[in-house]
C-alpha cells in the first residue's frame, strides 16, 4: 500500500487480534516514515517497519507468559501485556498514538457482547460508554485486541465506574445496569467479535482495504465424536460462517461500488445503499483467480504451507517468517491493483518481493 501511494492518505487504521500488534508497530513508528513524496509514498517506511516486525517475530512468548500467568497474583494476559511494554511499546499509553491516521485497536468486551474500541481519543462501546482522553498504555491495549481465548484472555481494565462518560445520544443502553458493567471491564480478542476489524470503518468511510490473516477453515474428516471435540469443531464452523458472511457482504460492497464510480468517486446515494470502494485479501485468497499480468507469483503448495502456519506468539523460523511476508505482499499488491478501482494509485515500478 505504500508504494501503491496508499498508506500515507489512510484516515483510519483498524485492527484486531495478531493484527494488532503490526499496528501498534505502525503507530508507534508513524512519525518515522518521514513525509509523503510526491506520489504519496512514505520514504522510510520499509527500512523502519520490517525489521521491527521480523525481529519481533524472534520472539518466544507465549508458552513462556502462558506458564508464567498460572502463578499466583497475576495472569497470562498481565504476563504478555508486560512482554509487549518491554519488546515494543514501552510506557507510551493511547494519548501517544498520532491524531493522524486514527488508529483503532479492537477488542470483544465479554460482559457486554460487542466490541469494545481502544483510541487516542476515547476507549468504551456503544453500551458502556467511554473514557475519554483514556491514559492506559498502547501495550495494554494490544494484548486485550489480541487476546486470543482461552490461554491469553481475558484482559481485565483497571478503571472505575467515574472514569465513564455516556455517549451524548445515550440511546444505546437498552435496559441494561450500566454503572454495573462499568466497574469491571473483561476483553478478550477482538476476532471475537469483529474477525476482519471493519466495525470501525466500513460505513464511515468510502475506501475499505481488509487484510485477513485468520487461519483458514480445514475441512477434514471427523475422527473423534467425544464432547470437547465436537464443541471445538462446532466454534469453528460458527466462527467460520460469521466470517464467511462479513467477507461476502465486504465483497458485494465493493462490486457494487465499481459499477457505480464514475472518475474515482461514488454518489451519496449510492454509499447510503452500502456502495464502498477497495479490496479484500486473505492469508487463503487463491492468486490464480486474480488476473493481473504484471502481478507476483508465489509457489502455490509453498503459499498453502504459509496459510496453514499456526497462529502463535512464537518464531516460527527465518523462513517462514520471511516467507509470510512476501506471500503477504504478493497478495496484497495483486488484490488492490486488480480490484481497487478508486483515485490515488501510483504507477510505480513493478512490484518486488520485500525480501
Amino acid at each position: 500500500m505504500n508504494e501503491l501511494g496508499l498508506l500515507s492518505k489512510a484516515q483510519c487504521i483498524a485492527s484486531v487480534s495478531g493484527g494488532s500488534l503490526a499496528a501498534g508497530i505502525l503507530a508507534t513508528q508513524w512519525a518515522l516514515y518521514g513525509n509523503p513524496d510526491g506520489m504519496g509514498v512514505l520514504p522510510s517506511f520499509r527500512e523502519i517497519f520490517l525489521p521491527k516486525v521480523l525481529t519481533f517475530a524472534q520472539s518466544h512468548l507465549d508458552v513462556m507468559d502462558i506458564a508464567a500467568g498460572i502463578l499466583p497474583f497475576t495472569t497470562a494476559a498481565i504476563q504478555i501485556s508486560r512482554s509487549y511494554e518491554q519488546l515494543l511499546f514501552g510506557n507510551l499509553t493511547l494519548r501517544d498514538l498520532p491524531s493522524s491516521p486514527e488508529f483503532v485497536f479492537c477488542s470483544t468486551n465479554l460482559s457486554t457482547g460487542v466490541l469494545f474500541r481502544f483510541t487516542r481519543k476515547y476507549a468504551g462501546d456503544y453500551i458502556l460508554g467511554y473514557i475519554p482522553d483514556p491514559q492506559i498504555k498502547l501495550s495494554t491495549a494490544v494484548a486485550a485486541s489480541a487476546a486470543f481465548p482461552p490461554f491469553l484472555s481475558p484482559v481485565v481494565l483497571d478503571v472505575t465506574e467515574s472514569d465513564f462518560e455516556d455517549w451524548p445520544d445515550d440511546v444505546e443502553q437498552i435496559g441494561v445496569d450500566v454503572a454495573a458493567f462499568r466497574r469491571r471491564i473483561v476483553l478478550c480478542d477482538g476476532g471475537v467479535y469483529d474477525n476482519h476489524g471493519i466495525e470501525p470503518i466500513a460505513k464511515r468511510f468510502t475506501t475499505n482495504f481488509v487484510s485477513d490473516g485468520g487461519a483458514p477453515f480445514a475441512r477434514v474428516p471427523i475422527e473423534h465424536v467425544d464432547w470437547l471435540s465436537q464443541l471445538r469443531r462446532i466454534a469453528d464452523v460458527e466462527d467460520s460462517q460469521v466470517r464467511a458472511l462479513r467477507r461476502r457482504a465486504l465483497i458485494e460492497s465493493f462490486r457494487v461500488g465499481n459499477a457505480v464510480v464514475e472518475n474515482g468517486t461514488i454518489s451519496v446515494e449510492q454509499l447510503d445503499r452500502g456502495a464502498r470502494l477497495g479490496a479484500y485479501w486473505g492469508i487463503d485468497t487463491d492468486q490464480s483467480k486474480i488476473g493481473l499480468s504484471d502481478g507476483l507469483l508465489v509457489d502455490p503448495v509453498v503459499a498453502s504451507s504459509l496459510a496453514a502456519v499456526s497462529t502463535r506468539l512464537s518464531n516460527p523460523g527465518d523462513d517462514i517468517a520471511k516467507g509470510l511476508v512476501n506471500w503477504g505482499y504478493a497478495i496484497a499488491d495483486r488484490s488492490i491493483r486488480a480490484h481497487y478501482k478508486g483515485p490515488q494509485i501510483t504507477n510505480g515500478p513493478p512490484p518486488a518481493f520485500p525480501i
